[in-house]
């Protein structure tokens, strides 16, 4: 990135445009153009004039709201790239993993936040969604269909360092691995039929502040590391950090056994055929391995049904067949669908698996299965459905959208203190919210260190009452007053100098307040703006951590529209 020329997105000159001396209006799109060209060249002419031809491939220019560029090249070239003069800050491109619906009726929104937003077949129109994922699929029923505006696909990256594969990568915005299909959930499609598909799970991290500065909101996932501290991979004040819960949905499924007993567990399959007027003989895995067979006696293959040609055929056949959770499935090249084809093949009437004392318990995710199938991860306990923090940000994104579009002037930390302080800390339940222990089958009542807000209420948050208001310059604030901080780094970073700071990071206006080390007394302050259209009355109350003692002034005010 430099530190002369401002992308699109901040760009003020009005002067003349690049190689003409026509005057031209700030907002032409000829000027937008010619600008966009300037930059990409002046990328050009540094790469030119700093790196040997043949040591560096450019991949992208970006002129939109940063100024920089992608270029592959190696360490050493990059460390000449970051010292010439110019050059703000060079980053290491790391890959990351995705993070994984009913979710509309679970957040009220047919009564709701639809009915005031121009009916469900209208609520959101005009506000524009963007997504980073790993694609679309725009036939799913669930993508919006008509609601897609665009979709890119960066592959120039991956395609540079020679890891694309070509069997599994589209080059294309479509989604090629089922995590993608969702994600137009945010501005979804209404009424449809909901069908699970295979979601994975990881972290991704990345400080966002640039957007912010250009009035969009950022939402984040934060991650499906916990639980535990320090889990959280979004962080940053200026970019609402999401995380998901269960929902009260489950995929129940049973075992009837021929002395009636009932084993429950999931399964998104349907059931055996006869529906339980035929019985079929019970089949442990390992008793119907082929004696002679040619294959490793690994866990893979004897327990956890996951080769066909490693079984006699003539046991299986219209057999249940009882696979074992072992130490593929642990390590994760043993998977449950493997299992549904072992099954197909050799013509199981369905299939088990079942926990295995030797690896304790394990969580499950209730996949559709072509033939009948139940997993039983544990007879006591069953969570219906594993849903990430992938999902959980694009149905905020969503609630957003709804705020924006019912009250357009505004800013992005009026909407995302609006979702904050309308948040409920009770599940739909009316009980208090529980947080998972270190144990997954263990619950205890959460703190806001696992809720943080709480669950997002769209019916309120279109109506909050009062916002807490943040803008570029008090981010900066923020930055330039935390401990041991570098304005010189911060300079680099942002593209701005530490002009002013606060006294204490927690003077940062926002609907939270965190204190990193209290010792002795300290005093916060806070702002707050009417939205409502009638003078309000609030009375204050808290409920100080232990150890603390907490002073409130004033305890009550009353504050008219628009005031503050």
């Amino acid at each position: 990135m430099f530190t002369g020329d401002q992308p699109i997105a901040f760009f003020q000159d009005s002067s003349v445009s690049y190689k003409s001396n026509r005057k031209l209006d700030t907002n032409s799109e000829i000027l937008k153009a010619a600008h966009a060209k300037h930059l990409e060249e002046s990328h050009d002419q540094l790469l030119q004039s700093t790196l040997e031809q043949g040591d560096y491939n450019k991949l992208y220019s970006f002129n939109h709201i940063v100024n920089g560029f992608s270029v592959h090249t190696t360490p050493s070239q990059a460390k000449k790239l970051k010292n010439t003069p110019g050059v703000k800050l060079v980053e290491k491109d790391n890959g990351v993993k995705p993070m994984t619906t009913y979710t509309p009726k679970f957040l009220e929104l047919p009564t709701g936040v639809w009915p005031t937003a121009g009916g469900r077949r209208h609520a959101g129109e005009g506000i524009v969604i963007g997504f980073v994922d790993s694609g679309i699929n725009p036939s799913h029923p669930s993508s919006c269909n008509g609601k897609i505006v665009t979709a890119r696909y960066f592959s120039a990256g991956v395609k540079a360092r020679g890891l694309l594969n070509a069997s599994v990568d589209i080059l294309s915005p479509y989604d090629a691995v089922g995590h993608g299909s969702y994600m137009c959930t945010a501005a979804r499609k209404y009424g449809v039929p909901e069908v699970v598909t295979a979601s994975n799970y990881g972290e991704a991290r990345r400080m966002v502040h640039v957007p912010t500065k250009a009035g969009v909101l950022v939402i984040q996932a934060a991650g499906n590391c916990g639980p535990g501290p320090y889990t959280t991979a979004s962080y940053s004040p200026w970019a609402v950090g999401v995380a998901s819960c269960d929902t009260d949905r489950t995929y129940p499924g049973s075992l009837v056994l021929g002395n009636g007993q009932r084993i429950n567990g999931i399964g998104l399959s349907g059931p055996t055929f006869g529906n339980t007027l035929l019985w079929y003989k019970l089949v442990l895995a390992k008793d119907a391995i082929l004696a002679n067979g040619n294959f490793s006696r690994t866990p893979e293959y004897v327990e956890e049904c996951q080769h066909p040609e490693a079984f006699d055929p003539v046991i299986v056949q219209r057999s249940v067949v009882i696979c074992t959770f072992s130490s593929g499935f642990l390590k994760g090249s043993s998977n449950p669908t493997a299992i549904s084809n072992t099954a197909r093949t050799l013509r199981f009437m369905g299939f088990v698996l079942i926990a295995n004392p030797m690896y304790g318990d394990f969580l499950t995710e209730p996949l559709p299965f072509s033939i009948p199938g139940i997993m039983i991860p544990k007879t006591s306990q069953i969570f219906g459905m594993m849903s990430g923090t992938s999902i959980a940000a694009p149905h905020v994104a969503g609630v957003a959208a709804l705020i924006k579009q019912r009250n357009p002037s505004w800013s992005p930390s009026m909407i995302a203190s609006a979702m904050a302080t309308t948040a409920f800390t009770y599940d739909n339940g009316g009980e208090p919210i529980m947080a998972h222990s270190q144990d997954i089958y263990s619950l205890n009542r959460s703190t806001p260190f696992d809720h943080g807000a709480g669950l997002v209420n769209p019916t309120r948050a279109i109506d909050p009452g009062l916002v807490f208001i943040s803008g570029f310059e008090d981010y900066m604030s923020f930055l330039c007053s935390l401990p041991n901080t570098d304005p010189e780094i911060i300079k680099t970073a942002i593209g701005e100098q530490c002009s002013h700071s606060f006294q204490a990071p927690s003077d940062l206006n926002i609907p939270s307040l965190t204190i990193s080390a209290l010792n002795g007394k300290q005093s916060v302050r806070r702002t707050v703006k009417n939205v409502a259209d009638t003078a309000e009355t609030y009375v204050c109350a808290v409920v100080p951590p232990n150890g603390v003692a907490v002073e409130l002034n004033p305890p009550w005010f009353t504050i008219a529209p628009e005031g503050t």
